[in-house]
């Protein structure tokens, strides 16, 4: 009911203003009547009007009926063709010499019929040319023209909205098959933040716990490593220290003297060859005591656990790389989550676009399939003069 309202207003507007361009029509309907009626002079003229058409298109209150019939624009141009110049005094009290009266109005809600039957008066003063008949033949002539103007107008409206809102459509499915080509590009993890926060926060959790842990290690495995250093360095000290060992060495160290020496006269022939095996089993002999020696000393004091020690450096070292390479797994699945999490963000501005693109093209159609039924339903009001 407000939106009748409106575009009765803004028809009314329109009519008022569109009336202006109805005096040829006017001055048409004048001459026709001018030929057709008897040339007596009149000053008083009668005539029943039926309109019949949509409330839709045009009410016709009270109001509308006496723009059309009473306007100061259109009419006094029909005044001035039919009946020539007159002068002010002459007009008196009187509304245009025009005098109209509603004797029947009919409305059906359901289909916006209506049917008004107007009877329309016209009285001349003895001023004035005496053309009554020819008058009102040229005010229902331009009230008639004012209404075909309003009914193009609207059906002109009509076919205007029509067009803009298939554009409307058209350009929304474009930009509604787009989106969607750009939203099948994602993947279902890649439409997930919140699955993706929650995941690079357990990532990020993980790598924290194994950095600790890694820091931990690290700083073990360097006491470990200081520490066999440590006795590696004081069993030198010990062996450089140990008398026995000492012997052991410069007897190895003459062992190996006469070896050479020996070798030198087995060549020059002074010294049978079966002579050096024996200086050779002795230097054997004193290496194995050497090293019976260093086994000795290292089964004692902090030397005893060198081989432990260093069991677990190996152990150590081989967790620590274990641990690296799990970080180094973590760190590239955060960075795959956080890549996710920004393509996610652009999901979700897809998916806002998208909805708006829907709306859009469901507001479009209505639009469109309202007008276009209206259009299908208007009809030209008509205007028919049933007696005088």
């Amino acid at each position: 009911m407000k939106s009748t309202r409106r575009i009765t207003g803004l028809l009314v507007l329109f009519a008022t203003s569109m009336m202006i361009a109805t005096v040829a029509t006017a001055q048409q309907a004048a001459t026709t009547a001018e030929n057709s009626k008897s040339t007596t002079e009149t000053r008083w003229a009668h005539c029943l009007v039926r309109i019949a058409g949509q409330s839709n298109v045009i009410s016709f209150n009270d109001v509308i009926i006496n723009r059309f019939i009473y306007g100061d624009n259109a009419r006094v141009r029909v005044i001035k063709e039919v009946l020539g110049t007159i002068s002010e005094a002459a007009y008196g009290d009187s509304s245009r010499f025009v005098t109209v009266q509603t004797l029947e109005r009919q409305v059906s809600e359901p289909s916006n019929e209506i049917s008004i039957l107007l009877s329309l008066e016209v009285h001349l003063p003895s001023g004035v040319k005496a053309a009554a008949e020819e008058f009102l033949q040229a005010l229902v002539a331009n009230f008639r023209a004012a209404v075909e103007t309003v009914y193009r107008s609207e059906s002109n409206r009509l076919e205007e909205q029509i067009r803009l809102t298939e554009r409307e459509i058209e350009y929304a499915n474009v930009e509604l098959r787009s989106f969607q080509q750009s939203l099948a590009e994602f993947s279902d993890r890649d439409s997930s933040p919140e699955s993706l926060r929650s995941n690079i926060t357990a990532i990020t959790s993980q790598m924290q716990s194994l950095r600790l842990e890694t820091a931990s290690q690290e700083a073990y495995r360097k006491g470990v490593l200081n520490r066999i250093n440590e006795i590696r360095n004081e069993e030198e000290r010990t062996l450089r220290e140990d008398t026995i060992s000492g012997e052991l060495e410069q007897i190895i160290q003459r062992r190996t003297a006469e070896l050479k020496d020996a070798k030198a006269k087995v060549d020059t022939g002074l010294v049978a060859v079966s002579g050096l095996a024996e200086i050779e089993d002795k230097l054997a002999q004193a290496r194995i005591d050497l090293a019976r020696r260093h086994e000795e000393l290292s089964k004692t004091g902090a030397a005893a656990s060198l081989g432990q020690l260093t069991n677990e450096l190996t152990t150590l070292t081989l967790e620590l790389e274990r641990m690296q390479a799990r970080e180094n797994h973590l760190q590239r699945q955060l960075d795959e989550a956080r890549s996710l999490l920004g393509r996610a963000g652009e999901y979700e501005r897809l998916m806002l676009k998208l909805d708006i693109a829907k709306q859009n093209l469901r507001e479009a159609e209505i639009v469109n399939s309202k007008a276009k039924q209206r259009a299908r339903m208007l009809q030209m009001p008509s205007i028919t003069v049933i007696g005088e």
